[in-house]
């Protein structure tokens, strides 16, 4: 039974070579501290964050554009087959009166 005037049994000496786990203030063990548990989430932040980002915009094609290139030629194809016109005209109407 339990007595409390007799002392606890020591743990049995360890063997030569000490424990196969360093100790905490060597930094070994299980508990590295709070300073690998810091960079182990900023690198999991940091990689999400890269892996989450939104890439840039592309500006969205006009379309249009096409369509107001080629009136605008149009126009100017216009603008010469109606001055050529008129330049013939001319020409007939000079004939015409001499």
């Amino acid at each position: 039974m339990f007595s409390l005037d007799r002392p606890h049994r020591s743990p049995p000496p360890l063997r030569r070579g000490g424990s196969s786990i360093p100790s905490r203030a060597r930094g070994g063990g299980l508990g590295r501290g709070p300073t690998v548990l810091a960079h182990c989430f900023l690198l999991v932040l940091a990689v999400t964050l890269t892996a989450c980002g939104k890439p840039e915009p592309t500006p969205a094609p006009d379309p249009l554009k096409a369509q107001r290139s080629a009136v605008q030629k149009a126009k100017g194809v216009n603008d010469v087959v109606t001055g050529a016109a008129a330049d013939q005209r001319k020409q007939i109407d000079e004939q015409e009166t001499k």
